[in-house]
Formats: C-alpha cells, sequence, structure tokens
C-alpha cells in the first residue's frame, strides 16, 4: 500500500473518530485494510476504474463500504 493511501485512511478514520466514536473508527480501518488485503487474491475481479483511459496502466478500483459511505480504492495490477 503506498503511503499516500495510508494517509487518506488515517485521514478518514480521525473523521470517523471525531464525528462517530473511537471504536466505529477502529472497526473501519480493520475493515478497509481487509478490503485492500484482499487484493492480494485475484485483483482482477474488480472492474476498470472511470480514469483508466487517461493512463497506459490498467487502473481498477474496489468499491468498499454502503450507502453515502463507499469509498474507491484505486489500483494496479503489478507482476
Amino acid at each position: 500500500m503506498l503511503p499516500v493511501a495510508k494517509a487518506d485512511i488515517n485521514a478518514a478514520a480521525k473523521w470517523i473518530r471525531q464525528n462517530d466514536s473511537l471504536e466505529k473508527a477502529k472497526v473501519w480501518v480493520n475493515e478497509i485494510n481487509d478490503a485492500v488485503a484482499s487484493l492480494n487474491t485475484f485483483p482482477a475481479r474488480c472492474a476498470l476504474a472511470a480514469i483508466d483511459d487517461a493512463f497506459e496502466e490498467e487502473i481498477r478500483q474496489l468499491l468498499y463500504g454502503k450507502g453515502k459511505g463507499v469509498y474507491r480504492i484505486l489500483f494496479t495490477i503489478q507482476d
């Protein structure tokens, strides 16, 4: 995971902690980290992102969450 992704996760967790609860922030961090880790197994299951055409390499996305709390995880597949 890139440092910018970790920083984004930390910023979102901070917002959840400040606007909801520490417990919900901890659960959210664990679940999104599990979602990212799931990409180690068959990452090609995820669709190409809408921005894929702007790059030479494939940009895929994994959507995590429900309702208004959906987060888009962008990634590439490297050998």
